[in-house]
């Protein structure tokens, strides 16, 4: 048997489990979505995601008590986020940048070098 075979069966078979199990009945309307959902989930997923949820997408999270979590951390982390200090200056303006910079100072050094 080969490799690709064996794969193919091991996929057939996690079909297989993930058909058996029950799936989520549809719901209505988004009203009867917001009832269910305890969290504004639709605002939170609009602010981190910048798009509108789905109705299967509301559906989903409602139903999955692990998205449900999440979701509710990052409602309850949605504006504690804190400053971690100021940006740094990585050029503090003693050693050159640019190429014409490089060249500038290399000149010096080999003019003080001979001259000194």
């Amino acid at each position: 048997m080969t490799f690709l075979h064996k794969l193919a069966l091991v996929l057939e078979a996690a079909a297989d489990e993930l058909d058996a199990k029950p799936t989520i009945t549809p719901v209505a309307n988004n009203e009867k979505v917001a009832e269910v959902v305890e969290v504004d989930f639709k605002s939170i997923f609009k602010t981190v995601t910048g798009k509108e949820p789905s109705n299967d997408m509301l559906e989903k999270i409602s139903s999955d008590p692990e998205l449900k979590e999440t979701f509710q951390k990052m409602a309850d982390n949605l504006n504690a986020a804190e400053s971690l200090g100021e940006p740094s200056e990585k050029h503090d303006g003693s050693e050159p940048q640019t190429k014409a910079e490089k060249l500038k100072v290399a000149e010096e050094r080999f003019k003080s070098w001979i001259l000194g």
